[in-house]
């Protein structure tokens, strides 16, 4: 796309920041105790012509310390930096600062129109024209919003998107932001104008995570606890850490690091405050109640929390939380962070305290109504009994008298997990799922799991 240039009005004062608030105009402070990713920082070397550049992550993801980094280690370009907050939904505000922030970081930068002499109206037929020629001009530059989640109103928003349509190949809008961004991601995507990094890439690797564990903390922990450490938070580097908060006072670091979860201390504090609080209550009951789901969709969120409109709410909270993860691109199916499903289901407890079995019985209801049997059966665990819980798993069940958890642990022995690993797919204790292998066996006259199952398939169990 050429740049289109605008024939200007007489030539103004510079436009200058709002007063006392130029700290809006910096990368925080205090990022010396970070691990630098180096492969981050690479992936932001985008080509030429890649106007907009997206890190779309929940909280705790380090958007903010890598775009540091970042910009103090590309000096092949200027790179202003704005932090967004609420007051700059008002376009005259933001502009305001988004010129101020790049005359800071391009002295050359010739600005003529200040956005703070002309109304929210004229914002795009007067003041952006003039920062498109301007920047055209001046040649290659970048400007950084960081938390630009906190910009929801229309006006200001739009103004921006128009903004990234005409700015010249040599500008490049990066954004950080907690939500999915409202922007027309998807021409800009088609045209290869678009870079984006979102959770799965911007997870903490083995290496980086022992690069925090060790390097800096000075925990000493063993390559496959730092390894189980990042698998039971999916990378998430701020729950890393918040383990990290622990692990400095705990004796036995290897029980520690099998059994953490959303329900330590730190964690809860974190998830709590950053991501839960910032809901109205009816997401937050949506939120807590559909956590004794493993996946969700709509109808089955209806089901449990006997509510209609659970799809609609779920694509949203998809949209302003990126906690939950879309599991196809239909936008039907959904699961929670695991970490954060975690955290999810000690608060369920704590705020509608038992509650959860209730949620239990709807979701098995649901999913033996729907044939998924073994979504179903895993709802059993869940349930106040067994007993009050049937569910069909063949004639021959009765044989060797297996109560429903039991057919649950079986039919999951029958795969790759180990017994901590089926506890952690159940929701409960790697010592529960042993007492139950434990009875297994002896019901079926078996020694082994090889044994069980081999016996368990001739009886027709499984």
């Amino acid at each position: 796309m050429g740049v289109t240039l605008y024939a200007g009005g007489p030539p103004q004062q510079p436009a200058r920041p709002p007063p006392l608030l130029t700290t809006k105009l910096h990368p925080p402070a205090g990022r010396e105790q970070t691990v630098l990713r180096v492969r981050l920082v690479k992936r932001l070397q985008a080509p030429a012509g890649t106007k907009l550049t997206a890190l779309a992550a929940p909280a705790g993801y380090g958007k903010t310390t890598l775009l540091g980094a970042w910009r103090e280690l590309a000096p092949q370009q200027p790179i202003a930096w704005l932090t967004v907050d609420e007051g700059d939904n008002d376009p005259v505000v933001l502009w305001s600062y988004v010129t101020a922030a790049l005359v800071e970081a391009c002295p050359d930068l010739e600005v003529r129109a200040i956005p703070e002499h002309v109304d929210a109206a004229t914002i795009v037929d007067v003041v952006l024209p003039e920062l498109i020629n301007a920047l055209a001009a001046f040649g290659p530059a970048a400007l950084v919003l960081d938390d630009f989640h906190e910009l929801t109103s229309g006006p200001a928003r739009d103004s921006l998107a128009w903004f990234i349509d005409r700015v010249p190949s040599t500008f490049r809008l990066v954004i950080a932001t907690r939500t999915e961004p409202a922007l027309s991601l998807g021409a800009l995507r088609a045209h290869g104008e678009l870079l984006e990094l979102r959770a799965a890439e911007l997870g903490f690797d083995a290496t980086e995570a022992a690069a925090l564990l060790n390097d800096l903390l000075g925990l000493g922990l063993e390559r496959e606890q730092v390894e189980a450490l990042v698998e039971r938070t999916e990378g998430w580097p701020a729950g890393i850490y918040l383990a990290a908060l622990s692990l400095q006072s705990t004796p036995d670091r290897s029980e520690f690091v099998s059994r953490f979860s959303g329900g330590n201390r730190h964690v809860v504090d974190f998830l709590v405050d950053e991501v839960l609080n910032h809901h109205d209550s009816n997401v937050q009951t949506l939120m807590l109640r559909s956590s004794i789901l493993g996946r969700m969709c709509g109808p089955l969120c209806d089901a449990v929390l006997e509510k209609e409109g659970s799809a609609e709410r779920l694509r949203e909270l998809a949209r302003t939380n990126l906690f939950l993860v879309p599991l196809d691109d239909r936008g039907e199916w959904y699961r929670f962070h695991q970490l954060f499903a975690q955290l999810l289901r000690v608060e369920l407890e704590h705020r509608e305290p038992g509650l959860a079995p209730t949620l239990h019985r709807r979701a098995l209801a649901w999913h033996r109504e729907h044939g998924t049997i073994e979504e179903a059966l895993r709802h059993a665990f869940g349930a106040e009994s067994a007993k009050e819980l049937p569910v069909s798993t063949g004639p021959s069940r009765g044989q060797a008298d297996l109560s429903e958890r039991e057919v649950v642990v079986l039919r999951m022995l029958t795969g790759p997990l180990s017994e901590r690993d089926i506890g952690r797919e159940l929701y409960v204790s790697h010592n529960t799922v042993h007492s139950h292998t434990r009875s297994i066996f002896r019901k079926l006259g078996a020694s082994s799991r090889s044994e069980a199952i081999r016996k368990a398939r001739s009886a027709g169990l499984i």
